[in-house]
């Protein structure tokens, strides 16, 4: 199996550490460690969980250990994240090299965590959870071992985050990746929100699509639109279907939009709104999803690719955080 790492998607041409950073940083795993040092005995994560992380990164590294000497995959893990440039002359110690290696681990520790958490949470079942309409609408009582367990991987993340930030990494970690972080204002008011909501089950595909999304834009891709605008259609889908407003006849990202502006929906959005959601399929995504033919759409600049895709973001907080307010859902349809 082929393991999304941070070393595979931040190449040279997209992302360069720079020698200087090197020993700056040092400080910064070290402090990471000790973040995970904390999480292990609250989250019960054994040996098991870090042979695992271990050899799906050896695995990507094409490499056997990640280092040699230690007893055990606990230390091997916590030695890697910690190990000077420098210690051994592996081909890889070049500074860009060895820093994206540490931050690949670092991301999938992190990832793995999640979902330990994740996986325990879906599987625990209330001895009196609802049936029928209203098992999705009422809370999910956890037991006080799995709410302490979130608390602790939530505090963890927290951490985590400002001291990327107070690092100066320029990078932010949400649901699983690394990625580079945005300006101080638009992450709190609209990213760090948005990532928070698309965590849940019911965001899945909403969560890939912006990841990848994210990831295009930080090669300045094109693609980036495409995959956010997908991101997009994708949550107005979910909210179309979820609400009993589709009707098995919408053939685009323009039919479901007049869903959510329609009788049915009473207007979830109003019709301003939907012309101007409209306008971003039309004029944005519709010629990039398609042929260009002899007369291909001009490439955005690096700039409108990032406010598509903070639109996108925008867009998708927005009606979540809109329909969280409005009465408990009926008419679910194929989800019941």
């Amino acid at each position: 199996m082929i393991t999304d790492i941070f070393q595979a998607r931040y190449d040279r041409s997209s992302l360069v550490f720079f020698e200087f950073q090197t020993d700056g940083l040092q400080p910064f795993f070290i402090q990471c460690a000790h973040i995970l040092e904390d999480l292990a005995p609250a989250l019960g994560l054994d040996e098991a969980f870090f042979r695992n992380v271990h050899d799906r990164l050896a695995r990507e590294f094409g490499v056997g250990r990640l280092i040699d000497g230690l007893p055990n995959y606990t230390y091997a893990c916590g030695g890697y994240l910690v190990r000077p440039r420098g210690l051994t002359n592996e081909p890889y110690d070049e500074a860009d090299v060895f820093l994206k290696r540490k931050f690949s681990l670092l991301e999938l520790l992190f990832r793995a965590a999640e979902e330990t958490v994740a996986a325990r949470e879906a599987a625990f079942v209330p001895p009196d959870r609802p049936r029928g309409l209203f098992r999705l609408t009422a809370p999910k009582a956890m037991t006080p071992s799995l709410e302490s367990q979130r608390r602790a991987l939530n505090a963890a993340l927290t951490e985590l985050n400002q001291r990327l930030r107070n690092q100066r990494t320029g990078l932010a970690y949400h649901n699983g990746f690394l990625h580079l972080a945005d300006d101080a204002l638009s992450t709190a008011r609209t990213t760090a929100p948005f990532w928070e909501i698309v965590a849940a089950p019911r965001w899945r595909v909403v969560d890939e699509e912006m990841k990848a999304a994210v990831e295009h834009l930080d090669r300045t891709d094109q693609d980036a639109v495409v995959h956010a605008l997908c991101a997009l259609e994708s949550a107005i889908k979910i909210l179309s279907d979820d609400h009993g407003w589709s009707t098995g006849k919408e053939r685009g990202a323009a039919n479901f939009i007049d869903n959510l502006a329609g009788e049915r929906s009473s207007a979830f959005i109003a019709r301003w709104e939907a012309d101007a959601l409209r306008a971003l399929y039309r004029d944005i995504r519709n010629p990039r999803s398609h042929g260009g033919g002899s007369a291909p759409p001009a490439p955005l600049s690096a700039a409108q690719l990032k406010w598509v895709v903070e639109t996108a973001m925008g867009w998708i907080k927005s009606l979540v955080t809109r329909e969280d307010r409005k009465p408990a859902l009926t008419g679910y349809g194929s989800a019941m």
